[in-house]
This record gives C-alpha cells, sequence and structure tokens, in this order.
C-alpha cells in the first residue's frame, strides 16, 4: 500500500480538532502519516497535540504566518506518493482515502480526485449533503468551489507546482493551477464533512475572500487557452440545478404559522442574494435590496450558512434550510 501524507494546518481549533485527527487515523487505509503543524494556537492545542501517541502523527510547532506557511511546511516534510490536507475543523469519512486511491488508479491520466461532501454544524449535526459536478475543463472558471473540501492528488503534482500561495483563497488557486496542466476527477461519493461555524475563514474573511476568488478568476481567464464550456452557460445551468433542489426541499416545508410567505433566500460566491417567494399563490423570484428587508408578512428560510449569518447579522428573523429546521422552525419565529 504506497503511504499517503495528510497535512493539518490548525490555529486555535481545539474544539474540533480531536474529530479531525480521529477521523484521519481511523482511515481504512492504514498507511498514512499524518502531520499537524500548530500555527502558533494558544487555545491550548499545541500542548494537546504534544500529548498524541501515535507512530503516524507528526507535530511541528511555529509562529503563527497563516495557514498557507502552516500547509506549506507540512507539505515540504510529507513523504507519501499521494498527497491531502483537511482542515481542522473539518472530517474524513473511513474510506476517504481508500476510496480516493482507487479512483485515481481508475483513472490513470487524472492526477486530483475530489469527492461530494456533507455540511455539519459545530456539534457534528449533518446540515445538508453537496453533491459536486463531474469534471470538465473549464469547470473551476464557473465554478470556484467546484473541488469542495475532500481531494487527493498526486505527489508529481507537488513536485512541479510547489507549495501554496499566501491567499485566503489558497485552495482555488491551487486547483487552477492543476488544472491547466492536468485533469481531475470527480468520485460521487460522499467521504467529508464541511464544519460550518462562525470562526470559519470563508466567514470572519468573506469580503477579502471573495475580492481574490474574484481576481483570480479574471486572471484566470485572462490567459491564453480557450474554455471547453461556455462560462455563462456553465454558470446559469449550475445555478438553475442547485436552486432546483433547494426549492425542492423548501417546498416540503409549512409555512410557519402566522407568516403569508416564506422567503427562500440564497447567493452564489459572487452574486448577490437572490429571493424566491413560496406562497399557497404560487411562487415569484425577485432580487433582494441590500440591506435586505422582508416585505409584510414574509419570513425568511436562508439556503446555506453564509447567508443566515449574514440576514442574522441584520437583525433579521431567520431560519437556515437544513436536516433539521423543520423540528426548529417554529422556535426560530
Amino acid at each position: 500500500m504506497p503511504l499517503i501524507s495528510v497535512i493539518m494546518p490548525t490555529y486555535n481549533q481545539l474544539e474540533y480538532i480531536r474529530a479531525a485527527v480521529d477521523s484521519v487515523l481511523g482511515q481504512t487505509w492504514k498507511n498514512l502519516e499524518l502531520i499537524v503543524v500548530d500555527d502558533g494556537s494558544t487555545d491550548g492545542t499545541g500542548p494537546w497535540l504534544d500529548r498524541l501517541d501515535d507512530p503516524r502523527v507528526r507535530v511541528e510547532h511555529q509562529e503563527n504566518q497563516g495557514a498557507s506557511a502552516a500547509m506549506n511546511r507540512g507539505f515540504a516534510l510529507a513523504r507519501g506518493e499521494y498527497l491531502t490536507w483537511l482542515a481542522s475543523d473539518n472530517v474524513f469519512r473511513p474510506r476517504f482515502l481508500e476510496q480516493c486511491v482507487a479512483a485515481l488508479e481508475e483513472h490513470g491520466r487524472a492526477v486530483l480526485v475530489y469527492t461530494d461532501f456533507v455540511n455539519i454544524d459545530a456539534q457534528g449535526h449533518e446540515l445538508e449533503t453537496v453533491r459536486l459536478e463531474p469534471y470538465y475543463p473549464g469547470l473551476l472558471q464557473v465554478n470556484p468551489g467546484a473541488v469542495g473540501v475532500g481531494f487527493l492528488y498526486r505527489r508529481a503534482v507537488y513536485e512541479r507546482l510547489g507549495g501554496y500561495r499566501d491567499l485566503v483563497c489558497n485552495d482555488l488557486d491551487y486547483w487552477l493551477r492543476i488544472a491547466r496542466q492536468w485533469p481531475l476527477v470527480h468520485l460521487p461519493e460522499v467521504l467529508a464533512c464541511n464544519r460550518k461555524h462562525g470562526a470559519m475563514q470563508t466567514v470572519v474573511r468573506r469580503a477579502e475572500l471573495l475580492r481574490q476568488v474574484e481576481e483570480r478568476l479574471r486572471r484566470e481567464r485572462a490567459e491564453p487557452g480557450e474554455m471547453a464550456a461556455d462560462p455563462c452557460l456553465m454558470q446559469g445551468l449550475t445555478a438553475l440545478r442547485r436552486t432546483a433542489e433547494q426549492l425542492e426541499r423548501a417546498l416540503q416545508l409549512r409555512i410557519p404559522e402566522g407568516a403569508e410567505r416564506v422567503a427562500v433566500v440564497g447567493a452564489g460566491p459572487l452574486a448577490d442574494l437572490a429571493v424566491v417567494v413560496l406562497s399557497a399563490a404560487g411562487y415569484e423570484a425577485r432580487r433582494a435590496a441590500s440591506p435586505v428587508r422582508p416585505e409584510p408578512g414574509e419570513v425568511y428560510l436562508a439556503l446555506d450558512f453564509e447567508t443566515c449569518d449574514a440576514l442574522r447579522r441584520q437583525g433579521l428573523a431567520v431560519v437556515r434550510l437544513d436536516c433539521d429546521h423543520a423540528s426548529r422552525m417554529g422556535a426560530d419565529f
């Protein structure tokens, strides 16, 4: 069995890192090394890591330099034939490595495999399953989140491209660099968990992240080379498919007592908020004003964690569309 190296950068996530570490050490693929790089944590993460007793674990400590620096330190030490990294608040399911290796072996030309995943809340309760798209050339230019949070790639990628750049969108930047040279492959299995919580970088540094994503995509689209798909068409089709899936779930809800309409609110990575209003008379769609304000008789149902967080910061009553919202809906309004 080839050696797999899993890099785990961490900073002040003692609350979640135990589950992340356990998910790596509990893999059905046993020939692995876990390199955890503590990026100057001050919450007790460092001492907890030093007490780990597993010969497959290597712990490195450094002054706080950011996620990319921590990841690059880990990859510089990695010895594996296959490489990946896992955020210390996320989780791999037990067969993640086993199934990813099999997929790469089956698709010999592909250098990176990515999987479907499930969003979980801070306590680990499942929120929603995220089904990603099959890979095609140009996908990342119309869907920058296409690779998701569960992926494995060949060592040849690191040897050719080197480390990660110091960006909030360091993962997107790396995937775009890979896609310039090699094909990727999608494994349609739910094999990872993406934890949603208020301290996520995608929440805390959201404005900076969106600026960087927009700039990175602008530069990528300006590079020579033809895209295999029309970006406007594919982006529209992707948005329609996802909205259809979300509305299918929303339409299964009962409108909360006392409300005339449910306003379902969601946003793409670079899009303004959009509202689909559901009522007994049917539905209508509109662009949300900024700041968002409900019309008389409306209550808000958010399609994603970021939208929910943004609306609640405005002081609005909002519930998030997830697997257990039905039982809690009455208490949220």
